[in-house]
């Protein structure tokens, strides 16, 4: 994660914000290939749109020290870097879950984005790093520390037994005498060298062989200081980073298994999912993870995420509040639409119209208008029929096709016989779903 905080919106390459050229400076990616991703992640229900104003208001421009939410809100230094990812997260679900459905491509390509990033760039990338940082360490540094530490063991046996402590032989490549240690009275002081230190025979019960040094260190407890605890396995005995880095990509790579699953499956239509089941989804493997950190060592923000996860899985899972409506719920017409109502208008609810029953005797037109809320209408059983519908931003579900996004015009017809009179339909929504059905 740390590799995100350093990377620095680019200034001269900047087409919007300059994220996209500082990502692309950062992981020396061509610039044009990170700016399609985050099109295409823009159009995946949202997410990029929220990614990139997130990066546009966290992360600082090339030369510069403080980010545009540093300089706007100078309280915000002091919130930790996980909040603000937890927050980005909990905004993005929100976004996907209110707006995915009137976007035209689902979440599945976040997802191979996502597996072509980690599993072709990042893991690649990381495995080179640890092979260089493992080959660039020094060989001695670690082989004299752990020949003091274990003279200095000899020696404090010996002094309890009453026996000579033993010194073992100089590591056969070092140019000098290695740093061992002898005792002065109840201080240790460093030889001068190794001749005439060695004594002519060393006691059996604190003769150490070569052999046995590598289980001696990774004992964690070798001269029995510490009482065992029983009955007990303490966890965090077995905890190491590697553990606790192991366990983060885990946890990572199977939220983005359940979420992008859920969404290829709310994508297809083989379910309706909400908020509250991405929600619990999410809070499901951030508590196996937690119960699993108890022996691989909790993930830094862990308990955080895990919080909010469950405030939003209860907040997503509670009763909305009923939208003020002053729409009828239900309305049926019958006879001829020459006597009927013309105009239907109303602010926000949902309304049906039932004109089943109704007899097209003259040319009619009808206006329905809604600014939020479902419009569904029937249509008379016989008769022609013209449809004509405007949606600023939802869905609009007709006979013989379906429609959703921003700005949506379509329209439909049903002439049985071109000489009879017509009844044309206007229906018009600012925001939410027209639906049109034959009886």
């Amino acid at each position: 994660m740390q590799s995100i905080w350093d990377i620095r919106r680019a200034a001269g390459d900047a087409k919007i914000a300059g994220l996209c050229g500082g990502v692309a400076e950062k992981w020396s990616i061509d610039p044009l290939l990170v700016r399609v991703g985050a099109a295409v992640l823009a159009l995946s229900g949202g997410l990029g749109a929220v990614v990139y104003a997130a990066g546009w208001l966290m992360l600082p421009k090339k030369g510069e020290t403080e980010s545009v939410l540093e300089r706007r809100l100078p309280g915000a230094r002091g919130i930790p870097r996980t909040a603000w990812l937890v927050i980005t997260a909990v905004t993005a679900l929100i976004v996907m879950a209110t707006i995915g459905s009137a976007i035209p491509i689902g979440t599945g390509p976040v997802i191979a984005i996502a597996a072509v990033w980690y599993f072709f760039f990042h893991r690649p990338r990381q495995k080179k790093a640890d092979q260089q940082t493992t080959s660039a360490l020094p060989d001695r540094t670690t082989g004299d520390a752990a020949a003091a530490w274990q003279q200095r063991i000899s020696e404090h046996m010996a002094r309890q037994n009453g026996t000579t402590p033993h010194q073992p032989a100089p590591p056969a490549a070092a140019p000098g005498p290695p740093r061992a240690w002898t005792p002065a009275g109840d201080q240790f002081t460093e030889p001068t060298g190794w001749a005439g230190q060695l004594p002519p025979t060393v006691p059996e019960a604190v003769r150490m062989d070569h052999r046995d040094t590598a289980t001696f260190f990774a004992h964690p407890d070798p001269a029995g200081l510490y009482p065992a605890e029983s009955g007990r396995r303490s966890a965090t005995a077995v905890a190491t980073p590697a553990s606790t880095k192991r366990l983060t990509k885990v946890a990572a790579v199977a939220a983005i298994v359940v979420l992008g699953g859920l969404g290829i499956l709310d994508g297809v239509g083989a379910l309706t999912i909400g908020l509250a089941t991405y929600a619990s989804a999410a809070l499901l493997v951030a508590a196996v993870t937690l119960v699993a950190s108890a022996w691989m060592g909790r993930p830094k923000g862990l308990v955080a995420i895990t919080a909010v996860l469950a405030l939003l899985s209860v907040g997503t899972q509670a009763p909305a509040p009923s939208m003020p409506s002053d729409a009828p719920p239900y309305t049926q017409l019958s006879g001829p639409v020459s006597e009927l109502p013309t105009s239907h208008e109303f602010s926000t609810g949902d309304f049906e119209l039932d004109l089943t029953n109704a007899e097209i005797d003259a040319d009619t037109d009808m206006d329905i208008s809604s600014e939020l809320g479902t419009i569904r209408v029937v249509l008379p059983r016989e008769g022609n029929v013209r449809v004509v519908t405007s949606n600023e931003l939802g869905e609009v579900r007709l006979p013989d096709h379906t429609v959703s996004g921003a700005d949506q015009n379509p329209t439909y017809e049903r002439i049985e016989d071109p000489d009879a009179p017509t009844l044309e339909l206007t229906i018009t929504n600012e925001l939410g779903t027209v639906e049109v059905v034959e009886p």
